[in-house]
């Protein structure tokens, strides 16, 4: 029988031959297969539950272009691997107007009020600003009147300094106070929660973003470089539509005599493989889909959505996760982030267009009266029935599709939205874009609700994750460091976590 090894350049053994099963067809395990393929492995099997390669990126083709369904920009440039491959493969739209050119424009308030708006959009920036460092400088004391306990209650008291530093009249308060509850919503969108106040103000600072543009274009969508990816990964290796239920191993003592890990020059690959027995043909991992596929392999890679993790990892693994991986797993927090595609027959807008919602009745997103509420109170499901459209955050022109609007919700709302029926969408989309734009918008012709249905849902499980501020052991909130813990001991010489 021919070995599965072959010799590596220091002498060493390399595992060429090892059956290895991929977890994902998203971009962290496209990426894994591609680089795979590099190194020579060739027994490889990608087990994707959509009926798409992808994940959370998704061009979808539409009126002879494509709308984002997923993933819209690269954010960042310095030291993003996304970037880099976009630009080594001429993706990049470097021409093209920055959408935030146009984003900070409140077309429906005055001069005057539109410099309020701009105003407290630095308050927020700056608080956040501080926040961060306070967070990078090490301070861990809950009890300090300079910590607060999440990003909420730290951006709430920023804004109150704000105010009675500069005695504003009643009136210019109640502007204040929606300006800064756009900004809150805002910031549901970019870190993905459903209230500030889940997010942790001691570990803000552990997630880095890359510098350079945060909203950088692609020139064909993400469905482009999704193809880059592919490129070299053989055709055969890819198995749509095949829901992983159950991963299993079997812990069975491994002697030096018959155990030969991979030496040093693969320890470049930023995926990890250890050995298994020299003299054996035993897989030691089976991995079991939902429609009753089983597969034997050497080395599993998972690079399931955090979601997925937090829904199934207590029963998917056998033996059980540890429970500090388990508790890593629930210190973070995973919401969602929605986008709504509103097409119309005559379009009242420009390519660049941005209009930003303010609630200027005295209610915030919540339908909460500002002066009474700190965003910090669970939102209960009747105030969703009247109020869920209030965490609609803005309504934007969409590149390629002259005839098309995108809408964005998060939080709490939109997940209040994906349990509505179109025809309840269409009415509270409408009236608000209405008021907004003070004209009648015209018929709306279609609706698309992303990852609508129970289905959609259930795979994509959330979209974002953050460090939540119910929790504060360091060794557990730190973005890192949670990382590493979704490695144990036992489960770390088999089956690789990656992705998000």
């Amino acid at each position: 029988m021919a070995s599965n090894l072959e010799a590596a350049p220091d002498g060493g053994a390399r595992e060429i031959g090892a059956n290895v099963v991929i977890i994902g067809a998203g971009v962290a395990g496209l990426a894994t297969a591609s680089r795979l393929y590099e190194h020579g492995f060739t027994n490889v099997t990608i087990l994707e539950a959509r009926d798409r390669p992808g994940g959370r990126t998704y061009s979808k083709p539409f009126d002879g272009s494509y709308i984002e369904h997923g993933a819209q920009w690269i954010h960042g440039q310095e030291g993003n691997a996304v970037y880099q491959v976009a630009k080594a493969n001429d993706l990049v739209d470097e021409e093209c107007t920055s959408f935030l050119e146009h984003f900070y424009v409140w077309p429906q308030l005055t001069k005057e009020e539109s410099c309020i708006a701009s105003e407290v959009s630095s308050v927020v920036t700056e608080a956040l600003d501080k926040c961060l460092k306070i967070s990078l400088s090490g301070v861990r004391d809950v009890s300090s009147s300079v910590v607060q306990k999440s990003v909420g209650h730290f951006l709430r008291r920023k804004l109150l300094d704000y105010v009675q530093a500069n005695h504003f009249p009643e009136s210019k308060v109640k502007l204040i106070e929606a300006c800064y509850d756009w900004a809150v919503r805002l910031q549901h969108e970019i870190q993905g929660c459903s209230s500030l106040t889940d997010l942790s103000a001691l570990f803000f600072g552990n997630y880095h973003e890359c510098d350079g543009n945060i909203v950088t274009e692609l020139k064909y969508g993400y469905g482009r470089f999704v193809e880059v990816v592919m490129r070299n990964i053989p055709p055969e290796w890819l198995h749509l539509n095949k829901k992983v239920t159950n991963i299993s191993t079997s812990l069975a003592t491994l002697s030096s005599s018959n155990f030969h890990p991979i030496k040093k020059s693969l320890s470049h690959l930023k995926t990890s493989f250890a050995a298994v027995p020299l003299r054996s043909n035993k897989p030691v991992i089976t991995v079991v889909c939902e429609d009753g596929t089983t597969l034997k392999a050497d080395h599993v890679v998972v690079t399931l959505p955090l979601g997925v993790l937090k829904a199934n990892a207590s029963s998917m693994f056998d033996p059980p996760l540890p429970e500090k991986k388990l508790l890593a797993i629930r210190s973070l927090g995973y919401g969602t982030v929605d986008k709504v595609f509103l097409k119309y027959d005559n379009p009242f807008w420009q390519p660049t267009d941005v209009y930003q919602v303010l609630w200027l009745d005295g209610f915030n997103h919540c339908g909460n009266k500002v002066d009474q509420d700190d965003m910090s109170a669970w939102v209960t499901h009747g105030q969703l029935q009247t109020s869920w459209f209030r965490y609609i955050g803005r309504f934007n022109a969409v590149r390629h599709q002259p005839r098309v609007l995108c809408c964005w919700l998060s939080g709490e709302g939109a997940k209040f939205m994906e349990t509505l029926s179109d025809d309840e969408e269409q009415v509270a989309q409408r009236s608000l874009l209405s008021g907004l734009l003070f004209l009648h918008c015209g018929f709306l012709r279609h609706h698309w609700l992303l990852a609508s249905g129970p289905g959609g849902a259930r795979l994509r499980a959330g979209r974002a994750f953050w460090d939540r501020s119910d929790v504060s052991d360091v060794a557990l909130c730190g973005r890192g460091n949670t990382l590493f813990l979704l490695l144990d001991r036992a489960w770390s010489l088999r089956v690789r976590h990656t992705g998000g």
